[in-house]
């Protein structure tokens, strides 16, 4: 039977049925009583939920915060900026009292910095307003 059957049959909108059905609604008394001789249901089987469906429902939810969380480690650990910024400061800076390593160490700070830096995602190059917006 279509919704627009049953919807006809109990004097209201397909709208309504269609609410009833996705759980965003619940029909009224008369109605339900209705419903369960058009189904040739109890009113008891009409209103009880499945308790199996629940159970998947609240296993799979469990689920997906678990790996939400497992997730937000691992994007915690991969993203983390753990003063590395300011060691590689202080090494070029130190690396500038022995010349032929203060020729390396700042090529590889820039490079361990872009890298691995996740602040480093602001794309200035590519925005000519973007320093002119920095100051304002």
């Amino acid at each position: 039977m279509s919704q627009n059957e049953v919807a006809t049959i109990l004097h209201v909108t397909r709208q309504s049925i269609s609410k009833w059905e996705n759980g965003r609604g619940y029909p009224d008394l008369d109605n339900l009583v209705r419903l369960s001789d058009i189904y040739q249901l109890s009113i008891d089987e009409l209103i009880r939920e499945n308790t199996e469906l629940a159970a998947k429902i609240q296993a799979n939810n469990a689920e997906i915060k678990e790996k939400q969380v497992q997730l937000k480690k691992v994007n915690t650990e991969i993203h983390q900026n753990t003063d590395e910024g300011l060691i590689l400061i202080l090494l070029v800076l130190a690396s500038a009292l022995i010349p032929p390593i203060g020729m390396v160490l700042p090529l590889y700070a820039i490079w361990r910095n872009t890298k691995y830096n996740s602040l480093h995602k602001v794309d200035c190059k590519f925005n000519p307003n973007f320093w002119t917006n920095l100051s304002a």
